[in-house]
């Protein structure tokens, strides 16, 4: 009985290890099929994130809005 009261102690007052913080999962990747303009037999896979699928789609909103406000201004 000494010797397990002993041992029970002596587990209590061993340190427990941290834990280990979870490793971040890498984000997913999305593929789409690109087709090239002009051609319909060059197409390719692109395999992006979604954080970068929506960052090329608000550079190309942003492109679009510039070049409609230079061909309003320059009436062409």
């Amino acid at each position: 009985m000494l010797l397990t009261s002993a041992f029970l102690l002596s587990l209590a007052a061993a340190p427990v290890p941290a834990e280990q913080p979870a490793k971040p999962e890498a984000e997913k990747k999305i593929c789409k099929v690109a087709v090239s303009t002009g051609s319909r037999m060059a197409r390719g896979k692109v395999c992006k994130t979604q954080a970068q699928w929506d960052e090329d789609r608000e550079n190309n909103l942003e492109d679009a809005r510039r070049r409609s406000n230079t061909t309003e201004s320059t009436g062409r």
